[in-house]
């Protein structure tokens, strides 16, 4: 929990306190290299200098759907599981957590890019492009 710098012994109001945190869910178009990378920024967190109070969530396709790299199916995948927390009585995204939909640049024709870009604005969500050397990585 963090909180406002105060004099030792001063009360703080409860509006200062920030008791939750800020989930980032990351929908990647790849489920191997992109999903090891997103991982690798949550068990690094302290060392990239990410405040704890965010949690950086990549989310897997299941085996069936992970050969989809089609923008339409992981916009389909991402509306199915929006939907399934609403079934269930969960909030899919609050109002302080964020979702990134990251696409491979190289692999993604015009239409589709035009496609992702009109989803995320209706959506209020956030889109990534990588770029030709987004696979080679190396967390030392």
């Amino acid at each position: 929990m963090l909180r406002d710098k105060t004099k030792f012994g001063e009360r703080l109001n409860k509006e200062n306190y920030i008791d939750e945190y800020i989930k980032v869910l990351i929908f990647a178009e790849g489920q191997v290299t992109e999903i090891e990378y997103f991982q690798g920024i949550q068990e690094n967190k302290k060392e990239l200098g990410i405040p704890a109070i965010i949690e950086v969530e990549p989310i897997k396709r299941p085996d069936e759907q992970a050969s989809w790299s089609n923008i339409v199916k992981i916009i389909e995948f991402i509306d199915q599981k929006e939907e399934e927390a609403k079934n269930n009585g969960v909030e899919f995204l609050r109002d302080i957590d964020k979702l990134w939909i990251v696409f491979d640049k190289d692999q993604i024709q015009k239409q589709q890019y035009d496609m992702a870009l009109e989803y995320a604005k209706i959506k209020n969500y956030n889109i990534g492009f990588t770029n030709p050397f987004f696979d080679i990585f190396h967390i030392a």
